[in-house]
């Protein structure tokens, strides 16, 4: 049935549902930033009666990744079982319950149970949401509809920089718990189900109503139908794991796992959840928490121009000039970093190569390597091809948060920052040899090019 409440129809209400799943994972990735220090120098904002260890610390803010990689294999399984709407929804509940469980029970292990289960439920959502996206848009707005969750993320995170500085550990869980519910609310009632799935399941008067539901009013929507529908059954003719060795499916694989491999040795992660601690570290002349208040204000900016800039210029060249950008304010940073004696007059050298660097990761490498991860994959395979890919990237990541501080520790955070950005050069070598371009192509015309 095609719910439509003044200006909200399904698309309107999907793209909602994908914004505010963006939300929630930007919030859960900085969680730690204005946390960590509180509860690490026993304020008065701190839920513990002692001060937590470095170890704790780096435990809590690895779990999440931890948990990332065993929920991306459950959501995709489910995504490929009940469907992508009804997983959306699913989603909320453990989101909800985890910063409930933090804001009732003042214990470490229950931390540690609640963060795995903040990551459980972003592992999935990263393959709910990019398989969702990619399927219910058109190639004329589908780079727009993919890059929706990572400018949401953007504002998550500012939203968690902002408000948790300036309130209690407690308070701040109890905030971040609504969030979840209102996404389940918006899911309920406005999204539509997957065509992709529909057709999959041998739905196809479903599939041609949802379709309907996706296109503007009065579209013919028979042709794209028809094109979706042949080449999921030439997918489905085969046996699936020949289907998985095909020339298409493994170029797709490694491309896609490379991609987000670069993505994490871009060094996002562990600068996102230690941001407050780099600036410490780096001495910047502003407050640590202010810093972050403006790092993520500038990280929603540039997160900001992807949907603008991402179907009018080529992905490949995006996602080159980004990785450039990050390569820049990483070395300037790192050579900041190990010079001794810096004069006051530069102390404003670490918010400003931090926020370009930020600035450069949001408008390319950060949602375009999903977004090209999400369009590369066989619709018949695409659940579990992104299940893989999500491990993945949560295996790398929990080894990068893991160990960020001590690599820190050992080597300097500016030998850190000389080698995430030789990863960014290894990154723009990838892409100028293996990647594909997919700009203005249909899902199908994608794997035509595989094929070839």
């Amino acid at each position: 049935m095609i719910i439509q409440t003044f200006f909200i129809n399904n698309l309107v209400g999907s793209v909602i549902a994908l914004a505010l799943m963006g939300f929630m994972f930007g919030f859960t990735i900085s969680w730690s930033s204005p946390v960590m220090p509180k509860i690490q120098n026993l304020s008065s904002d701190s839920p513990f009666d002692r001060a937590i260890t470095d170890t704790e610390i780096s435990w809590m803010t690895s779990l999440v990744v931890l948990g990332s990689c065993c929920g991306c294999w459950m959501f995709g399984f489910l995504t490929s079982t009940i469907g992508r709407r009804f997983s959306t929804i699913i989603l909320g509940v453990p989101m909800a319950t985890s910063y409930l469980l933090m804001a009732i029970f003042r214990t470490v292990p229950v931390y540690y149970v609640a963060r795995f289960i903040m990551g459980f439920t972003l592992g999935g959502g990263n393959i709910v949401s990019m398989t969702y996206a990619s399927e219910i848009s058109s190639q004329s707005n589908r780079g727009v509809i993919s890059t929706v969750a990572g400018t949401s993320l953007a504002i998550g995170t500012l939203f968690c920089y902002s408000i948790g500085p300036w309130v209690s550990v407690t308070e701040l869980n109890i905030i971040l718990s609504v969030f979840p519910l209102i996404t389940i609310a918006i899911c309920i009632i406005f999204c539509e189900e997957s065509p992709y799935y529909y057709l999959v399941k041998g739905e196809e008067d479903l599939a041609k109503k949802a379709l309907m539901t996706f296109r503007p009013p009065g579209t013919d929507v028979d042709k794209e139908l028809e094109e979706i529908l042949i080449k999921i059954e030439e997918q489905k003719s085969g046996n699936f794991w020949k289907i998985i060795k095909s020339k298409s499916v493994m170029k797709s694989l490694f491309i896609g796992n490379m991609l987000l491999i670069f993505q994490q040795f871009t060094g996002i992660n562990g600068i996102s959840m230690y941001s407050q601690s780099i600036f410490d570290e780096t001495g910047s002349n502003l407050s640590s928490a202010v810093c972050s208040i403006i790092l993520g204000a500038l990280q929603l900016t540039s997160g900001s121009i992807a949907p603008i800039v991402v179907d009018r210029f080529n992905r490949r060249s995006l996602m080159i000039v980004s990785a450039s950008g990050m390569i820049l304010f990483e070395v300037l940073l790192g050579i900041y970093c190990v010079v001794d004696q810096v004069s006051s007059f530069f102390k404003f050298v670490p918010i400003l190569c931090l926020a370009g660097f930020m600035f450069s990761y949001n408008f390319g490498i950060g949602p375009l390597c999903w977004v090209v991860t999400s369009e590369i994959y066989a619709a018949r395979i695409k659940s579990m091809a992104m299940a893989f890919s999500v491990f993945v990237y949560y295996v790398v990541g929990f080894v990068v948060t893991r160990y960020f501080k001590a690599v820190q520790n050992a080597i300097g955070i500016g030998a850190l920052f000389f080698i995430f950005a030789g990863c960014c050069g290894l990154c723009i070598a990838f892409i100028i040899f293996c990647v594909i371009e997919t700009k203005g192509k249909t899902l199908e015309q994608i794997q035509d090019q595989l094929e070839r």
